[in-house]
């Protein structure tokens, strides 16, 4: 039982770790918005692989998993991908929310400039 308890600690831990790194790729999202260039999205995309491969062999070590099997990996990759299906997706609808009411604010802002400059 205890055997059975341990594992899935560390299957529940690599999922909430998924769920973190996918966190993580958030800023990545972000600067590939503002990017038109194909390559240098893709050059994005593979810096972010290789954060989220350096912070869970980090992890993994400081955490002390017992022996690190090929299911925890898959597991905090599954945490990543429930990320971007569900939160991330909650993210980017916030950001447009923002992002429409900044342009009509500026929209404003800049109707009122040009009403007292004619005025």
């Amino acid at each position: 039982m205890l055997q059975e308890f341990n594992q899935l600690k560390y299957l529940l831990l690599s999922l909430a770790i998924g769920l973190g790194l996918g966190a993580v790729g958030e800023p990545f999202y972000a600067i590939k918005r503002l990017i038109k260039n194909q390559k240098i999205k893709t050059s994005i995309d593979f810096g972010y692989f290789v954060l989220i491969s350096l912070l869970q062999c980090f992890l993994v070590n400081v955490l002390s998993y017992p022996n690190s099997r090929l299911i925890l990996p898959f597991v905090m990759v599954v945490g990543i991908g429930i990320y971007l299906k569900s939160f991330h997706l909650i993210v980017a609808k916030c950001e447009n929310i923002i992002y429409n009411k900044l342009c009509i604010l500026l929209r404003k802002i800049k109707t009122r400039r040009k009403l007292k400059d004619d005025g």
